[in-house]
């Protein structure tokens, strides 16, 4: 199964060379040609906004039944209520997620969809973080207008506000299976600040890492020493 998934990992990484740098607008989905028969694979790249779920959506519901179906992350992030329902829509169809290479990022709401990846033939977890590529968690963003003399009914509606969206996180990640150790990494860091965990980490906390100078695929777990090792 790993040699299956390494194979199709660098069908991908092949093809997205193909593709040029974009700007960080709204999102597109980008069907990318793998040269596998029975898989697929999307470029999911751009600031996540209010529809990228049903576009993502309509995009997997024209695969043939039984088309094990990959999703390569590239966004700055943006809704989180949006990259909450597209981390479960991934969940729910078996997608496999990537963050991309070469410098690429995947932060914030992006970060969150991340987690929903799992491996369409055995419903395992099957998230994958390329070493070049950039993912980073942090709380959500809260705006503050300096000019504005806050009450106290505007402080208890921020709180409202954060309890909230603390429990829409929460209540995706029971149904997605993760535990709250993935809420610690966005608490790690304020919203004006990133969170940007390292391969080795990446590792630690469950996810695959794709070595792009080597082509090898790493699985999580093992000692702290075997994973600094293989990543070196």
């Amino acid at each position: 199964m790993l040699r299956s998934s390494l194979t199709i990992v660098l069908a991908l990484a092949a093809a997205l060379a193909a593709f040029a740098a974009r700007s960080a607008t709204a999102a597109t989905v980008t069907r990318i040609e793998t040269g596998r028969p029975g898989t697929a694979a999307f470029l999911f790249h751009g600031q996540i906004v209010a529809g990228d779920v049903k576009r993502m959506s309509a995009a997997l519901a024209k695969l043939p039944p039984g088309t094990a179906a990959s999703v390569i992350l590239e966004s700055p992030g943006g809704l989180v209520s949006e990259g909450l329902e597209l981390g479960a829509l991934f969940h729910s169809a078996k997608v496999t997620t990537i963050v991309k290479g070469d410098g690429a990022i995947c932060y914030s709401s992006c970060a969150l969809a991340f987690l929903g990846g799992r491996d369409a033939r055995n419903g395992r977890p099957m998230r994958i973080k390329m070493s070049g590529g950039n993912l980073g968690f942090h709380q959500f963003r809260r705006t503050y207008d300096p000019l504005k003399v806050y009450t106290r009914g505007d402080y208890d509606a921020e709180v409202a506000r954060a309890q909230q969206i603390t429990g829409m996180v929460v209540s995706y990640l029971k149904h997605i299976g993760e535990d709250l150790s993935k809420l610690q990494l966005m608490l790690r860091a304020p919203s004006q600040s990133m969170n940007v965990i390292s391969n080795a980490e990446s590792l630690e906390r469950g996810f695959h890492v794709l070595e792009e100078a080597s082509g090898r695929l790493i699985p999580p777990g093992g000692s702290q020493s075997q994973r600094v090792s293989a990543l070196n």
